[in-house]
């Protein structure tokens, strides 16, 4: 009888764990640091991340430039075509960003690289560091 109930606590336990486990691998989202030399003139891109879900995107900035006040734009882009599916979006240094998705029913399933660009005046290489992800959750 005690043996019985103590396999019953068992199965549930392990049951639970085992349904946290598979909950935490269904509802995570893709997370990629940059750490990017944006060109004075057009973009650079960072990794591939597969949009997984109906969110908008994230980026988190940590820093732009080398202490000056540069600002950045960020827009996300379908990577095999190279296509934006995000407005191009401001983001200061310290800043964290939600990017909204054109049509983000066209963009579910496909990788997704963060284009970074500075504005048109700066005539200089820009670092810029952070972290994105295509889903905000």
């Amino acid at each position: 009888m005690k043996r019985e109930k103590f396999l019953r606590v068992v199965f549930a336990v392990g049951s639970l764990i085992g349904i946290a486990f598979i909950a935490n691998i269904v509802i995570a989202r893709g997370i990629q640091e940059y750490h990017v030399i944006i060109p004075p003139v057009g973009s650079t891109t960072t990794g591939r991340i597969r949009k997984e879900n109906h969110t908008g995107a994230v980026n988190n900035n940590t820093s732009v430039g080398s202490g000056n006040r540069t600002t950045m734009y960020c827009a996300i882009r379908v990577a095999n075509t190279g296509q934006d599916v995000t407005p191009n979006i401001r983001v200061d240094s310290g800043q964290r960003i939600g990017i909204p998705y054109y049509r983000v029913d066209q963009v579910v399933g496909h990788d997704t690289t963060l284009a970074v660009s500075t504005h048109p005046f700066v005539i200089v290489h820009v670092e810029a560091h952070g972290s994105w992800s295509p889903d905000s959750n």
